[in-house]
């Protein structure tokens, strides 16, 4: 939230505004509070960020999608905010060491 300024009218409208590219990828952390997080740590606010135009939201779920959609998001012209949830550190599942992607809304 403190960058909420940041994220929302500069980054996601840069591309309207100067009419070029802007790469920009932001990753967070969201955790459950059950897991030892405070209140003010435990918010999954991609949601919010969904609904922001010219802002694109990637929270995947999976070890491949997570690879493949944070490549997709490094390479992406576009802002992307790249959001993953602590459990998925800790999951196990097939990841190929060759480079792919996973566009945005193609990950499971």
């Amino acid at each position: 939230m403190l960058a909420m300024n940041q994220l929302v009218n500069v980054a996601a409208k840069s591309r309207y505004m100067y009419g070029a590219r802007y790469r920009f990828l932001g990753r967070a952390l969201h955790d459950r509070q059950e897991l030892g997080q405070g209140a003010q740590h435990s918010q999954a606010l991609h949601s919010f960020f969904m609904h922001v135009p010219g802002l694109k939201v990637v929270a995947p779920t999976t070890p491949y999608d997570a690879k493949g959609c944070l490549i997709a998001a490094i390479r992406d012209d576009n802002p992307v905010l790249y959001v993953e949830h602590r459990i998925l550190h800790f999951q196990k599942g097939p990841v190929p060491e060759a480079t792919y992607t996973v566009v945005p809304g193609k990950a499971r």
